[in-house]
């Protein structure tokens, strides 16, 4: 959560405000999971094997500081790529 933070402030946003949500899904069989990841297009983040995966998701919300962010949109909203938040 806080490589979020810190991303939406490198990117020159302020103020961020995060929260964190934990999913821990169950499954009657492994089978009935891979079906139900498979048409989320979520098969990439769970391990197949696994008929009770966990979940963490991020919300962030933070304000345009004085920099200007060159992923703005028409319609002034701005995205920060999963590629750029990593941990150092």
């Amino acid at each position: 959560m806080h490589d979020v933070g810190d991303a939406l402030v490198h990117a020159g946003f302020v103020d961020p405000v995060m929260e964190v949500e934990h999913l821990n899904l169950a499954y009657s069989s492994v089978d009935s999971m891979q079906a139900e990841m498979s048409s989320a297009g979520l098969l990439g983040f769970v391990d197949l094997a696994e008929k009770n995966p966990a979940f963490e998701i991020v919300y962030g919300h933070a304000w345009c500081g004085d920099k200007q962010v060159s992923t703005m949109n028409d319609a002034g909203e701005a995205f920060i790529s999963v590629n750029d938040i990593i941990r150092r």
